[in-house]
């Protein structure tokens, strides 16, 4: 029972990085995956999602074409990534608030805001939540 658990665990951890992975590498899949270790999808498929028996041979041999393609990290490498995408969010970020509070003040240096405005902030806002949206996919990349 103990070593059927420790299967099932290894087949989570597989699914789980294959589907992770399909933002920051796009081109992995089990297809993909079958080729590099010479067997079909469905025999691939069926030891990571049916097979009681599943091979922790196979899983170590998974693993190390991950990580050779660059979707596993070692745990140093992902603490420098995140540390680096952390102080570029932060720098980012406190550039966008400077941005949004040069509009804030541009907007109502009159003491009114509107119609005309109105789109004007709602276009500001909505580019910089674009801006940081896409700073945080690259974080996102960066520690995956």
């Amino acid at each position: 029972m103990c070593i059927q658990k420790i299967n099932q665990e290894a087949q989570e951890k597989i699914k789980l990085i294959l589907e992770s992975c399909r933002k920051t590498h796009p081109y992995i899949s089990q297809e993909w995956l079958a080729d590099k270790l010479g067997m079909t999808r469905s025999t691939l498929n069926f030891q990571i999602t049916l097979a009681a028996n599943f091979s922790l041979g196979l899983y170590e041999e998974i693993i190390q074409i991950l990580r050779k393609e660059g979707v596993i990290k070692d745990s140093t490498e992902a603490l420098r990534g995140l540390h680096n995408s952390l102080m570029e969010v932060q720098t980012s970020v406190f550039h966008q608030l400077e941005l949004l509070t040069l509009s804030v003040k541009k907007v109502g240096h009159d003491g009114k805001y509107d119609e005309h405005e109105r789109p004007l902030m709602v276009n500001e806002i909505e580019s910089i939540r674009q801006a940081m949206n896409d700073l945080f996919d690259k974080m996102i990349k960066d520690i995956s």
